[in-house]
């Protein structure tokens, strides 16, 4: 089971593992992950912990409101997004690069 905790804007904050005691009691183990945004709304951080393989810090890069690019421990990049213009309407998909 997990927990979830979120801010004042609604948004995901911090997830812990959760569980009952023989008692029955519902309590909060471990913290695995917790999450930052910026001023803007948008997630920059995740840091990850207590998950194994997992344990990392997640940072996200913008240009303006799209997201550009995705790093582990800010020196990996995981994930590269390229916009493109689709059509004259100016609609815009990612292309997912590595």
């Amino acid at each position: 089971m997990y927990k979830f905790f979120y801010d004042a804007w609604n948004r995901l904050a911090k997830v812990k593992r959760a569980y009952r005691t023989s008692g029955g009691i519902f309590t909060e183990g471990l913290t695995i992950a917790t999450i930052e945004y910026d001023a803007f709304g948008r997630r920059i951080v995740k840091d990850v912990d207590n998950c194994g393989n997992w344990n990392f810090e997640y940072h996200y890069l913008y240009s303006g409101r799209q997201m550009v690019e995705m790093r582990k421990d800010s020196d990996c990049v995981l994930k590269q997004h390229i916009w493109r213009t689709q059509n004259e309407k100016s609609h815009h998909r990612p292309v997912s690069v590595g």
